[in-house]
């Protein structure tokens, strides 16, 4: 199966220059090929609400405003990850933009790309699934995260 995230803002934030998120993808402890992806910001800017900050395999170092940004400018999207089974995968995320889990969650929700399915899944709704490691560090269950939807789209 196909699988690919990205982290897409539920609320608008402003950046500084030195703000940034990364996150990679592991499964059975175990690192995923080709999953780092950051963004670094080394310029001040506001992301506006449903905008991306950061994805799969994507490393972007943004130095110009957003809005400054020309239109026809094509920021990369998510790396796609092929993987056999969707059992024990986490998220390792690590920023300095949102310092505590409850930040992260209410500012953050995750599209994923799982074969042809998009799913939009805000974290506020799955708190319980992020472990909190230290200030700007946070592990995200997302074979949990996963179940949960299916099961309530299958009852």
């Amino acid at each position: 199966m196909r699988i690919s995230y990205e982290f897409l803002l539920n609320k608008g934030v402003k950046l500084h220059i030195g703000s940034f998120f990364e996150s990679s993808l592991y499964q059975n402890g175990k690192y995923i090929n080709k999953s780092f992806g950051s963004d670094n910001f080394h310029v001040e800017t506001f992301l506006e609400k449903s905008n991306r900050i950061s994805a799969v395999g994507r490393n972007c170092t943004i130095q110009i405003p957003i809005e400054e940004l020309p239109t026809k400018v094509q920021v990369p999207k998510p790396s796609q990850l092929t993987l056999s089974s969707l059992d024990n995968l986490e998220i390792l995320c690590r920023t300095n933009i949102f310092l505590t889990k409850d930040c992260l969650c209410k500012h953050i929700n995750l599209s994923v790309n799982l074969d042809e399915n998009k799913l939009l899944i805000p974290l506020i709704k799955h708190n319980n699934e992020i472990t909190f490691i230290e200030k700007g560090r946070y592990i995200i269950n997302l074979s949990n995260i996963l179940i949960t939807i299916v099961n309530k789209v299958i009852f």
